[in-house]
This record gives C-alpha cells, sequence and structure tokens, in this order.
C-alpha cells in the first residue's frame, strides 16, 4: 500500500504544472513593467504608470492590470549608470509592511515579480525607495 501512495505522489509531481489542478483556472501572466532606461531623459523613471507629485498627490495614467495578475519588474539602466531601483507600494497592511514590495534590482536586465495578484481592486500609488521624487500607479481592474 505504501508503494503505491509513493507512486502516486510520484506521478503527481512529475505531471506538467496545471495538469494537477485540471478544471482551475490559470493565473494570468506577471505584466512587464521597466524601470529605468540608461539616459538622463529616462533614468529614474517607471514605464509605464509614471507619475508625478503635484500639492500632495500623484498625477498620471496608472499602469492597468488585471485582478489577479503579478507584475514582472525589469531594470533597464545600463551598467554606466548602475542604479538599484525598487517599487514599493505606499500603502501598508496593518503590520506596517507594504502591500506589495519588489526585491532591488542593481543590474541591467535583472528582473523580479511583484506580488501584486493578493492586492484588491483599486488604484495604488508607489515609489522607489531608493530615488527620491521616483513615483508610480498600478491600477488593479476589477
Amino acid at each position: 500500500m505504501r508503494k503505491l501512495l509513493l507512486l502516486m505522489v510520484a506521478a503527481l509531481v512529475a505531471l506538467p504544472s496545471g495538469m494537477a489542478t485540471a478544471g482551475a483556472s490559470a493565473a494570468p501572466a506577471p505584466a512587464p513593467m521597466f524601470v529605468g532606461g540608461g539616459t538622463p531623459l529616462s533614468n529614474g523613471i517607471f514605464f509605464p504608470g509614471t507619475s508625478v507629485e503635484q500639492n500632495g498627490e500623484l498625477v498620471g495614467v496608472p499602469y492597468q492590470i488585471e485582478r489577479g495578475q503579478d507584475i514582472e519588474l525589469t531594470n533597464l539602466d545600463n551598467g554606466d549608470v548602475a542604479n538599484c531601483h525598487q517599487l514599493t507600494s505606499f500603502k501598508r497592511k496593518r503590520n506596517g509592511r507594504p502591500l506589495f514590495n519588489s526585491k532591488r534590482l542593481c543590474t541591467q536586465g535583472e528582473k523580479a515579480i511583484v506580488l501584486t495578484s493578493i492586492v484588491k481592486p483599486g488604484i495604488y500609488d508607489a515609489f522607489c525607495p531608493v530615488h527620491f521624487g521616483m513615483y508610480a500607479q498600478i491600477e488593479i481592474k476589477a
């Protein structure tokens, strides 16, 4: 009996991803979001979703993603610029941590998945903790 159970577990582990959860809807692919660019004009800017602060509020065109979708953040800065970037929500959980937060990306082409799939629909202001004045807005559609 134990041998049969081990064989069944091994068979489930060997299934291609998604096969073991037949009938479950697949999560949408992460939405690409780029940061930096390595030029004086584009360095330090989130693409898309860049926002600017005016009278204490962020204004811009929010980057729209689907509910349940994560963001794949990519650093576009080249080695000459060598800027680290990070995407962090201003809004906090009860424990004081940001609703979403990427790891720091310090090399060109480095990527991180930002877990926005756990956040409710709405517009969220975000910033780069490395760069003062570097803001973005993310809209999670219902």
